[in-house]
């Protein structure tokens, strides 16, 4: 369904669109052409005709990188000061003080509902998992990705600091972010054994076949780089999951 008109079911043909010719293999800048659609999918297939007036048609949208669960809280716990740290201890106290599976469940299905009106189909989400929130957003984000299914797709990494990683607890949430089918994700910030903190969690990645997401170097210093170390520790373990760096 567009903004201007409900598409028939079953196969159609949208005629008088505009692509960027690069989506279709060829030179040039926008291209106006016919789509045929069947399941959702660009084929051969043809079906009832709609003139779609020059609409331009895109590729869904893919959001790799979001937190879900801190969306939609600034109205009741601003950013005192506009800075990072005041983000962190804004979005922390929040946290505390609110994040219910009810609380969470109504931001996250605004956040899903409004992603998926502007065309988005995949999204990963990253969500904060320091005990005791891993044992309430993992379960809860697992009954929203199956609510989702067909509409978005959802991916979840967990978001967890580089000084638990040693504990029991980091393990206990390895396991259950492999029971989620999810992504194994971890802050960065400097210390002393940070060598040894990093090739533990890849090996706790890699014996569960879990890929990793990192929050690289979440400080104001400019001159800390454990993005450097990271990819030390991932050659030193040898590990073959897909590793994605952010920030």
């Amino acid at each position: 369904m567009t903004d201007f008109m409900r598409l028939p079911p079953g196969p159609v043909t949208l005629q008088n669109v505009t692509v960027p010719a690069c989506l279709l293999g060829r030179a040039g800048g926008l291209v106006r052409t016919d789509l045929a659609l069947d399941a959702g999918r660009i084929g051969a297939a043809s079906g009832p005709g709609v003139d779609m007036a020059g609409a331009m048609v895109l590729p869904a949208f893919i959001d790799m990188h979001t937190h879900l669960d801190k969306g939609q809280i600034w109205g009741r716990s601003p950013n005192p000061d506009g800075t990072f740290p005041g983000a962190l201890a804004s979005a922390g106290a929040d946290r505390e003080r609110h994040w219910t599976a009810a609380d969470l469940r109504r931001r996250i299905d605004f956040a899903l509902r409004s992603a998926h009106a502007h065309g988005t189909r995949a999204i990963r989400t990253h969500l904060d998992s320091t005990p005791p929130q891993d044992g309430i957003s993992w379960p809860l984000f697992a009954e929203i990705r199956a609510e989702w299914a067909g509409r978005i797709t959802l991916q979840a990494a967990s978001l967890a600091g580089c000084d638990m990683v040693l504990d029991a607890a980091f393990t206990t949430l390895a396991d259950r972010v492999a029971a989620q089918d999810g992504t194994l994700g971890l802050f960065t910030f400097p210390m002393p054994d940070m060598p040894d903190r990093l090739r533990h969690f890849f090996r706790l990645a890699a014996t569960r076949g879990l890929d990793v997401d990192f929050h690289a170097d979440e400080t104001m210093d400019p001159s800390v780089n454990t993005l450097a170390q990271i990819a030390e520790a991932a050659l030193a373990t040898g590990f073959q999951g897909r590793i994605v760096a952010g920030h």
